[in-house]
């Protein structure tokens, strides 16, 4: 995960990642056997940005691909580490950070986590370079058709902890229309016999897409689109879709 938005300096907490892994354990079952199917194709290592807590990268490497993933967030690392017993080479970094000296036949962003950047057009060139000659770049974005119409509302959601205690997750957003970026706030709480004895609170941006703006980025950082889907259909997406996935090849 990351959010690289001005001013932001902490994302991806303690509380936040405890919530995620407690909320997304695994990966859909349609979306990892999809990327599984690329990672099958691919004739080199494999690359994740911003990988969080490797409910992808770590069945990937499970079956043995050669896998990397990166991510801004230690707690998120962290986690990821633990999970995979440190199997996997992992990096805290962002894609103004990350290095490498290998080039990777296939790089994949699953779960719309691009959408956490508030500019794609960098990002996508420094995948182009991390690629091969040939190589596949596979994400998933969010579309304007995905923004909250509840604006303004609170809500909340709770998941339960092995030790019986509540990490509950508090919400609301805004979203502007002129920069087509939601904005929500989040406050997490862990409750222990009813008493908050912890909380966290962030600022998050999703920056939400036109097909076409991603298109003609794609275009002019020098990838050709393969194909724009709906995510793990044959089905061509539209601006109706809330999430679409763009399966591109560096030329």
């Amino acid at each position: 995960m990351e959010n690289e938005k001005a001013g932001i300096s902490k994302s991806y907490q303690n509380l936040c990642t405890q919530y995620y892994e407690l909320d997304k354990p695994f990966a859909p079952e349609d979306g990892l056997k999809y990327y599984l199917q690329h990672a099958e194709e691919a004739t080199g290592p494999i690359l994740e940005p911003m990988c969080g807590t490797g409910r992808f990268l770590i069945p990937m490497g499970e079956a043995g691909y050669t896998v990397t993933g990166f991510d801004n967030s230690p707690h998120m690392l962290s986690l990821c580490r633990s999970k995979c017993q440190n199997s996997i080479p992992l990096v805290e970094a962002t894609f103004q950070s990350f290095t490498t000296d290998s080039k990777y036949s296939l790089v994949f962003i699953p779960s719309s986590s691009l959408c956490l950047l508030s500019d794609i057009a960098y990002p996508l060139k420094r995948v182009h370079h991390w690629l091969k000659e040939g190589g596949k770049f596979i994400f998933e974005i969010e579309t304007v058709s995905a923004r909250n119409n509840s604006e303004g509302i609170w809500r909340a959601n709770c998941v339960r902890k092995p030790d019986g205690s509540l990490i509950v997750l508090n919400h609301t957003s805004h979203f502007d229309s002129l920069s087509s970026t939601e904005t929500i706030l989040c406050r997490y709480e862990h409750w222990i016999h009813n008493e908050i004895v912890s909380t966290e609170v962030e600022e998050i941006f999703l920056k939400l897409y036109q097909l076409q703006e991603v298109e003609r980025i794609l275009l002019s950082t020098g990838f050709q689109i393969l194909n724009c889907t709906t995510p793990y259909t044959s089905k061509q997406a539209t601006d109706d879709d809330e999430v679409v996935l763009f399966e591109c090849k560096r030329l």
